[in-house]
């Protein structure tokens, strides 16, 4: 790139006739806008002479800004610095590459160079490049157990394939650096000696989903892959299962209601009948007072599921974080019965005679329906804390 000289025709590139945004831009020093608006604009109109002179000096510009950092790069010869190269041969390529999609009538010609060639030498170098330091970064990972090395890893090797790397070996190195890079955590359920779980509870429990937790370089299991080492354990811990006795409570009263019950005369102070303006008696209703006796019956039956949702670091073999978690279930039912006159009561209450006793659920009936519960609980916890392993 040293000795590369751009040919381009003479114009007058001081004195502009035409006050364009893509002038200011130049003016500005932003070669690069001034570039690529003038070449918008001549792709519409080609003859728009002003924005060729535009055009070919931001291209003159850039070329030679473009070409002196190259060649300066390349007199160094950093194997870090092949990166920054690839990048400017990549831009000079795609500034020729929009010269030459110009109109014939906009008059652009610009001298063509083979940038294809040196971008794919550039790229090799930058494959070998991220290759020998994935290799580096892989090789301390594996004797310090450093998964951050790991994934620092598997992003060089990464890079290489994407610039086109050919060693063989990099299909399994982006695996293993992948393998030691992802921390693995396990999801199981414990419990207390002393609680007696339901089989069909527990299985449940184990199922709580937690594959879309994964996020790139974190996975979780709920059951136990021999092939990974697990960095975590989140431990469901069941401490505790209580389910109440059945409780048959009542409660006696009594309702009462004023109702209408015939009439009397009014009489006056001569003991004759009253009468109105029509001539007619004047009477007033009678009231008399019913009531019923209620006694209603209240069942309840309760079941609670205690313990803790605990986050292991399995390598250091301790605690992170120990949340409390407790899930119940509960059976109610109301019923009642009356005796006494009907009419006297509310018509809440007498909706309460038209319901019936009912058997009470079995003690695992009661602990399974609370075990959803403690299901949905322990899910939502997990979702909170996903972002706890790194």
């Amino acid at each position: 790139m040293k000795k590369y000289i751009l040919v381009l025709p003479l114009m007058v590139l001081l004195i502009f006739t035409s006050c364009t945004s893509s002038r200011k831009l130049y003016e500005k020093g932003k070669y690069e806008q001034a570039l690529r608006k003038s070449a918008k604009k001549l792709k519409k109109k080609p003859q728009k002479f002003e924005e060729a002179d535009v055009f070919y000096a931001a291209y003159r510009t850039l070329f030679v800004q473009d070409s002196t950092l190259a060649a300066n790069l390349e007199n160094k010869n950093y194997p870090a610095d092949a990166e920054k190269l690839l990048a400017i041969y990549t831009r000079m390529k795609q500034r020729q590459d929009l010269a030459l999609s110009l109109p014939p009538l906009a008059g652009i010609k610009v001298r063509e160079y083979d940038y294809s060639s040196k971008i794919g030498e550039t790229k090799q170098k930058v494959a070998q490049l991220a290759y020998s330091k994935g290799l580096q970064l892989l090789t301390d990972a594996r004797s310090s157990f450093d998964r951050e090395k790991a994934r620092q890893a598997y992003i060089k090797f990464q890079k290489a394939k994407n610039y086109g790397a050919s060693q063989s070996d990099l299909p399994s190195l982006l695996a293993e650096s992948k393998k030691l890079g992802t921390a693995n955590v396990l999801f199981k359920v414990e419990k207390n000696a002393n609680v007696i779980l339901p089989k069909t509870l527990n299985e449940e429990l184990i199922n709580t989903p937690v594959e879309d937790l994964d996020r790139e370089w974190v996975n979780y299991d709920n059951y136990i892959d021999t092939t990974v080492f697990y960095d975590y354990s989140v431990i469901l811990n069941i401490q505790n299962i209580q389910v109440s006795p059945e409780q048959l409570n009542q409660k006696q009263y009594t309702e009462t209601k004023e109702i209408e019950d015939g009439f009397e005369y009014v009489f006056d102070e001569n003991g004759n009948v009253k009468k109105d303006s029509l001539g007619n008696d004047i009477k007033i209703p009678k009231y008399k007072t019913i009531s019923c006796n209620v006694v209603e019956f209240f069942q309840r039956k309760t079941a609670i599921i205690s313990g803790q949702l605990e986050y292991y670091d399995n390598r250091t073999q301790k605690l992170i974080k120990a949340e409390p978690i407790t899930a119940q279930s509960v059976f109610e039912n109301a019923y009642a019965t009356a005796n006494g006159n009907l009419n006297a009561l509310k018509p809440e209450t007498r909706k309460k005679l038209n319901l019936k006793p009912v058997p009470f659920p079995t003690d695992e009936a009661m602990v399974l329906q609370a075990g959803e519960t403690l299901k949905k609980m322990t899910r939502d916890i997990l979702v909170k804390n996903k972002n706890l392993f790194k």
